[in-house]
């Protein structure tokens, strides 16, 4: 079956009515590239820069202490932030960032979208989606996890709300090979898949 307007709009306003999903996906990243699908892998670059500045500013301090005469303190301050970040080579998500990135983005959205479909009114655009998980990309190097979206006639769509980090716009794919070869359309000028 073809996933049309009404259904994908019924889909996103789930996503939007959320509390939770609009605090983990609206960035103003959203607004300066999320017509690209690229505010997410921003965003997560940020990540990367913060925790790496964390654990060098924590080598830095630990010296600093170990200086001063200091040695076991400044291991232990640089332990502890290691634990959190990570290494320079193997760097960690923080809690708050999991929330934040592809898979946590993913979860918050399906149960969002699973909540919705309990009290969908049959008949409804709605009530023509079977339920909503987190779905991994398949078949490239990059690792990314977006909502899968299964529809009462057995079709497949892909919505990834992290591509655009704009809870009322996500990049939309007509199948598990258009999400892998990066072939989506954004809400915003979606009119259905065929």
């Amino acid at each position: 079956m073809a996933l049309g307007r009404g259904t994908a709009a019924a889909v996103v306003a789930a996503v939007a009515a959320d509390p939770g999903c609009r605090e983990v996906i609206d960035s103003a990243l959203g607004r300066i590239a999320g017509r690209f699908g690229w505010a997410g892998g921003l965003r997560n670059l940020g990540f990367i820069a913060q925790n790496a500045a964390t654990l060098l500013g924590a080598s830095y301090g630990a010296s600093l202490m170990a200086q001063g005469g200091r040695p076991v303190e400044g291991g232990r301050f640089f332990n502890e932030v290691q634990k959190e970040t990570g290494t320079l080579f193997s760097l960690n998500t923080t809690d708050e960032q999991a929330r934040l990135v592809c898979t946590g983005i993913a979860a918050t959205t399906a149960a969002a979208i699973n909540k919705a479909l309990r009290t969908a009114k049959p008949g409804s655009s709605l009530a023509l989606v079977a339920r909503a998980d987190s779905h991994d990309r398949q078949g490239t190097t990059t690792a990314h996890t977006a909502t899968g979206i299964w529809m009462r006639d057995k079709s497949f769509h892909v919505f990834d709300w992290h591509a655009t980090l704009q809870s009322d716009n996500p990049m939309l794919y007509a199948s598990d090979a258009a999400f892998s070869a990066g072939d989506g359309v954004l809400f915003a000028v979606f009119n259905g898949f065929r």
